[in-house]
């Protein structure tokens, strides 16, 4: 009876163990999928920001091409306007 007794607690123990590993791999399922969904979130949000970054300076190069192709016309005018100054003296 004695030793029917020690395999009832020792039963009962594994089931309290197993239930509480089970209770602990669920929240840990939980939390990986929170975690999953965060990490998806931050991705995204990454992304988002990388190309808008992309653009604008994307934006501010084909400013300054511009700025450049005006400053090298005006120099142009510049050097042909001395030109014609330098040969009709």
């Amino acid at each position: 009876m004695i030793q029917a007794d020690q395999l009832s607690g020792d039963l009962a123990l594994e089931r309290s163990h197993s239930q509480k590993i089970d209770t602990e791999r669920s929240m840990l399922d939980r939390q990986n999928k929170e975690l999953q969904a965060k990490l998806s979130e931050l991705e995204t949000q990454l992304k988002t920001r990388t190309k808008a970054a992309m653009q604008a300076l994307e934006s501010k190069i084909a400013n300054l091409e511009e700025q450049l192709d005006a400053e090298a016309r005006f120099v142009l005018s510049l050097f042909s306007l001395f030109c014609m100054t330098s040969n009709g003296s």
